[in-house]
């Protein structure tokens, strides 16, 4: 890494190809989003099998300007394996090739909102779809599909992230409620929500669309 502290799109570039490699070792065929998300920040379309568009959308002054999208990662802590859980959704391919093509009219819509005017409701929606496609793939569990319903309970929108069968769901952060979660002053029904979930779940609110890597000197 360069000594004064300054990243160029070079130094990103290498970086993004180790971290892909590291990928590999852990899941076999990666689709390369983790890693280029990772390092360039902002937003990942992911398509036919390569990574090929990324944003850090910059305002007309060329400042980078942080989405105020809001999620909550929920860690249901259930282990599972990306490699076998992928394995199983390509041998059903020929079956579920309808399901996969909706899967990707869903994300380019979302895409689409994600660079124009951003519709909280839209983006609900889209997260409720999405689910029951993951689900109809057979890549959730009753441990994922728990948090998701609990949060519609109380009138939030969630989906499974990553590979399914366990780990992680995201649940949206409607935008009236980021600075009072940030301030621990929580709206009722999402502390609610919140208490709902199994105590040995982990809880993390998280910015999208934030910076990549960067580099911090330390005094």
């Amino acid at each position: 890494l360069p000594i004064n502290g300054e990243i160029c799109s070079s130094d990103l570039d290498i970086i993004n190809k180790w971290t892909f490699l590291c990928e590999c070792l852990a899941h076999g065929t990666p689709s390369g989003v983790d890693n280029t998300v990772s390092v360039y920040g902002g937003f990942v379309s992911y398509k036919a099998g390569s990574v090929s568009t990324f944003s850090t959308f910059l305002t007309k002054n060329n400042n980078f300007r942080e989405t105020k999208l809001m999620i909550m990662i929920v860690n249901t802590k259930i282990p599972r394996s990306t490699k076998n859980l992928v394995n199983g959704v390509r041998n059903l391919y020929e079956n579920i090739e309808n399901v996969l093509n909706a899967m990707g009219e869903i994300s380019e819509k979302a895409w689409r909102c994600l660079g124009e005017d951003l519709c909280e409701q839209t983006v609900k929606e889209l997260m409720r779809m999405a689910h029951a496609s993951l689900n109809l793939l057979g890549v959730s569990c009753d441990e994922l599909d728990f948090v998701v319903s609990q949060a519609r309970r109380y009138g939030f929108s969630a989906k499974l992230t990553g590979a399914g069968g366990g780990g992680c769901a995201i649940v949206l952060i409607p935008e009236g409620l980021l600075d009072k979660i940030f301030e621990d002053v929580d709206e009722k029904e999402f502390v609610r929500f919140r208490e709902s979930l199994p105590q040995d779940y982990k809880c993390y609110d998280v910015t999208l669309g934030s910076r990549g890597l960067t580099l911090d000197r330390m005094e």
